[in-house]
């Protein structure tokens, strides 16, 4: 993401009357943890998407 993209998002929001909202609960689970490493260490490709599955 960019400055624009972040500006295009405030604005949309404005615009729907609703607040933005950033949330990281799930920045310390053991399985986002060993995916972190394992992109990392370059044992897997180029990410292109991450869904949540538990």
């Amino acid at each position: 993401m960019n400055l624009g993209d972040v500006d295009r998002m405030i604005g949309a929001c404005k615009r729907a009357d609703v607040k933005p909202l950033v949330c990281f609960i799930l920045r310390y689970s053991p399985p986002v943890v060993k995916a972190k490493e394992l992109i990392d260490a370059n044992v897997i490709g180029d990410i292109i998407g991450i869904r949540r599955l538990y």
